[in-house]
């Protein structure tokens, strides 16, 4: 995913009625190193929990 959108709550229901141009929201793109950054960061959350499950199996 290289696209992220930053728009306020009360701004998605205003938007959800809208359609075509109007209803667009302004994106921010993310550079690649915030990518790699980010898929490294959920990478070791996902083993973290991976782990910590594999941790409450083996004490029961």
């Amino acid at each position: 995913m290289n696209k992220h959108g930053d728009v306020n709550r009360a701004r998605i229901f205003y938007i959800r009625e809208r359609r075509g141009k109007s209803a667009r929201i302004k994106e921010r793109r993310m550079s690649v190193e915030t990518q790699a950054t980010n898929a490294k960061a959920k990478a070791d959350k996902v083993s973290a929990k991976a782990k910590k499950t594999a941790d409450a199996v083996e004490t029961k």
